[in-house]
């Protein structure tokens, strides 16, 4: 478990991993359970949610591999 202080950078490191291969609204979903699950005491939902858009917003992020669906529907990678 993430306990105190080193929530905030634990979940971000693990949004980074996780942002190559997820979209913006998967990663912030992925890691509202991650924070319910495995922060004591759970980070506040706009922390979370501010993570989530900073390291998804990072160019070279962006989802890579076969079939991504996008925030806005849209499927790219065929």
């Amino acid at each position: 478990d993430m306990i105190g202080d080193y929530r905030n950078v634990t979940l971000t490191k693990i949004a980074g991993r996780l942002a190559v291969h997820h979209g913006t609204a998967e990663l912030e979903q992925l890691l509202r359970g991650i924070n319910q699950t495995h922060c004591r005491p759970p980070l506040p939902d706009s922390e979370v949610q501010t993570i989530a858009r900073s390291i998804a917003g990072r160019e070279g992020l962006k989802p890579q591999g076969p079939a991504i669906r996008r925030d806005d529907g849209e499927i790219r990678g065929f």
